[in-house]
């Protein structure tokens, strides 16, 4: 029996089903599994390239910036990531593992870390707002820092899930291309569904559903914006990449949508641990590396 429709022709059990990952996964096991092994890939990473610079971009203790670099590195082209967790949970030493198939192939990357919603140990009472702003500082902060830093100017923007939201929230005239892995960009699905129940609910209001989602500011950057996607991730994940790709694409965006085989919802993102990879080769095939 079909509720109440609460967004994009869905009800409630239809938002679950469309963002709650697990579902497409099989369970919240396998999901676990899955963050498991992004954590134990990371662990090796560092066991062989040793712990990254930490540099500190915010007022909050969270907001830092985990730094790669590969060698020659201020002629290198750098790409920063947003790890995802819809916006309460994960941390960028999670997602160390991105490094290992960039950084031996010549881009420096740097893992952006973010206060969370609810309860960021800093600031507890930090909005959505909030969390676009410091995506937004982290660029600004490289920029600022980045001859210091040993980093290059050609900056590349790379995100997973929520933290493709973010981001698609930050990109601006001088990012050279944005990467969406598996993202989110109407979050309206964070107002009504399974986001906004529970102990560990955040809290999203329909205006800023609307005043902070990707697909509903104009795109500033000319670069390619390239949308990746797993085959077996729910139909949701797919509408989302593909009207987000459309609707920048009508304003003037080179904007790309790539279904991927055989991948879901994290095992698309770890294919960012293999230099050889599809989703690697994709990432270093639009800065020319390949």
């Amino acid at each position: 029996m079909v509720g109440e429709i609460l967004c994009y022709g869905l009800d409630y059990q239809g938002l679950y089903d469309g963002y709650q990952t697990e579902v497409a996964m099989g369970g919240p096991e396998k999901e676990g599994e899955w963050i498991d092994h992004l954590g134990e890939a990371s662990e090796v990473w560092r066991d062989k390239a040793g712990e990254p610079e930490i540099i500190q971009y915010g007022s909050a203790k969270e907001c830092v910036l985990r730094i790669y670099r590969a060698e020659d590195s201020a002629s290198r082209k750098t790409l920063i990531n947003y790890p995802g967790g819809f916006w309460r949970v994960g941390s960028p030493a999670l997602v160390d593992f991105v490094a290992a198939g960039m950084v031996p192939r010549g881009v420096n990357v740097v893992n952006v870390g973010y206060p969370l919603m609810p309860g960021a140990p800093s600031f507890p009472k930090w909005r959505i707002g909030n969390l676009v702003n410091s995506a937004e500082l982290a660029i600004s902060e490289i920029r600022k820092r980045g001859k210091a830093l040993g980093l290059s100017d050609d900056l590349y923007l790379i995100g997973h899930s929520a933290g493709a939201h973010l981001a698609a929230m930050a990109s601006d005239h001088s990012i050279r291309a944005l990467f969406g892995v598996s993202g989110v960009y109407d979050i309206r699905f964070a107002v009504h569904g399974h986001l906004s129940k529970g102990p560990n609910r955040i809290s999203i209001t329909e205006d800023e559903a609307r005043d902070f989602a990707p697909i509903n500011r104009r795109p500033t950057m000319s670069g390619p914006v390239v949308l990746v996607v797993g085959a077996d991730e729910s139909a949701e994940f797919k509408r989302q990449a593909n009207r987000f790709a459309d609707e920048w694409r009508d304003q003037g965006a080179d904007t790309s949508v790539t279904v991927m085989p055989d991948t879901n919802h994290f095992s698309l993102y770890f294919q960012l641990n293999d230099p050889d990879s599809p989703l690697s080769r994709m990432v270093r095939g639009q800065m020319g590396l390949e």
